[in-house]
C-alpha cells in the first residue's frame, strides 16, 4: 500500500483529504471530498484504507452519511504541523520574493528561517525553490535609499507603542526635533512612510522614513488614537498627503487615458462616470494638492480639471512654468 505514495501529488491528497476531515465540525460526505480532493472515488478508497492503517480513527456516519475522525473530548488530528500544497507554496514563495527585494531586502533576516521552512516543504514536494523563485521579478520604481536601523527602530516602536525622538528633515527645509508615536507602518509607492502622532504639532502627521535623519525610543506617554479617528483622518483624502478633505477633483480622461484609468483605484472614495462620448469622469476628494497634481500631469492633454477652479488655476500655472522652460 505504502508504494501508491511515491509520488508528491498522491502525498498531496492524503494531507489534503487530513486537513479536510480535521477542520470540518460535522462528517463530510463522499461527494464533497471528491470535488476537494479533485480525484475519483477509488482514489479515495486507497486513500481512506491508508489512513486506516496508519490507526488513525476514521469512520463513516450512517445518520449524516460521511466521515469523521471519531475522537475522543475533541482531540483534534492532524498528520503534519504544517502542510501546503503546491498552489499554497507558490504563493508563499510569491510573497517572500517580495518581501526580500523591498528596500534591497531589509527585513531578509527576518524572515531567513521562514524562507528555510517553505524551501524545506517545496523539496518534500520535488520542486526547486530557485528556479520557482526566478520567474518571479519584482521591480521598484522610485524607491528612495533608508537606513535600515532606523526603519527597525520606527517598526518595533510601533509594535510595542513606545515613544520616538526624531529629527525630521521636511524637502526644502531645516531639519527639525519631534517626538512622535508611531502608529502605523506603510509601504506607498514603493518607499516606507510612518503615520504617527506628532506631539510637537499635537496632531496626526505622516513622515517619510527617508527624510529621518535620526531616532531613538525616548521616555514620554504614548498618545494612543482611536481607530476611527485614524481611518478618518489618513484614508479620507488622496495620496499620502493626508488630512480631512478640503475639496474635491473632478477630471476628465480621454483617448487611452480613459480606457487605462477606469480600470485603475485612486481613492476608495472616488466617484465615476463614462461618458456618452467615451470619456472618464473622476471625482477625488482632496487635502494637500501636489501628489495629485503629479498623477493628473502625467497624463498630459488626455486629462482635463474640471474643477475646483483652484486646482485647475494651480496645474495651469505649473503648465505655463514647464511651457516657458521649452519654449525659452
Amino acid at each position: 500500500m505504502e508504494k501508491y505514495f511515491d509520488k508528491p501529488e498522491k502525498i498531496e491528497k492524503l494531507f489534503l483529504l487530513d486537513r479536510l476531515l480535521s477542520d470540518s465540525k460535522y462528517p463530510v460526505s463522499q461527494s464533497r471530498i471528491l470535488d476537494c480532493l479533485e480525484c475519483s472515488r477509488s482514489t479515495f478508497f486507497r486513500l481512506k484504507n491508508f489512513l486506516i492503517y496508519l490507526g488513525v480513527p476514521l469512520e463513516f456516519d450512517q445518520k449524516y452519511k460521511g466521515y469523521f475522525y471519531n475522537t475522543k473530548d475533541g482531540d483534534r488530528i492532524r498528520l503534519l504541523n504544517i502542510w501546503f500544497t503546491a498552489k499554497e507554496l507558490q504563493a508563499f514563495a510569491s510573497l517572500d520574493k517580495a518581501v526580500n527585494e523591498l528596500s534591497q531586502g531589509l527585513f531578509g533576516d527576518t524572515f531567513k528561517p521562514f524562507r528555510q521552512k517553505i524551501d524545506s516543504l517545496f523539496k518534500a514536494q520535488n520542486i526547486n525553490p530557485s528556479q520557482w523563485r526566478q520567474k518571479i521579478k519584482v521591480i521598484s520604481i522610485g524607491n528612495r535609499k533608508i537606513d535600515e536601523t532606523i526603519l527597525k527602530t520606527i517598526t518595533d516602536a510601533a509594535l510595542k507603542k513606545r515613544r520616538v525622538e526624531i529629527i525630521h528633515k521636511p524637502l526644502g527645509k531645516a531639519p527639525v526635533s519631534r517626538e512622535i508615536s508611531p502608529v502605523t507602518l506603510i509601504r506607498y509607492r514603493d518607499n516606507w512612510y510612518i503615520d504617527a502622532w506628532c506631539h510637537l504639532r499635537s496632531g496626526l502627521r505622516t513622515f517619510a522614513i527617508d527624510r529621518i535623519l535620526s531616532c531613538k525610543i525616548c521616555k514620554g506617554e504614548f498618545k494612543i488614537v482611536n481607530q476611527e479617528i485614524l481611518e478618518k483622518y489618513f484614508g479620507a483624502a488622496f495620496g499620502i498627503f493626508t488630512g480631512p478633505p478640503r475639496a474635491t477633483a473632478e477630471i476628465v480622461f480621454k483617448g487611452d487615458a480613459a480606457e487605462e484609468v477606469s480600470k485603475q483605484q485612486w481613492h476608495p472614495l472616488q466617484e465615476s462616470s463614462t461618458n456618452n462620448d467615451g470619456t472618464y469622469t473622476l471625482k477625488i476628494p482632496y487635502s494637500d494638492s501636489r501628489e495629485l497634481i503629479m498623477d493628473i500631469l502625467k497624463w498630459g492633454d488626455l486629462a482635463e480639471v474640471k474643477g475646483p477652479e483652484e486646482l485647475r488655476e494651480e496645474i495651469g500655472r505649473v503648465v505655463g512654468r514647464m511651457r516657458g522652460i521649452y519654449e525659452g
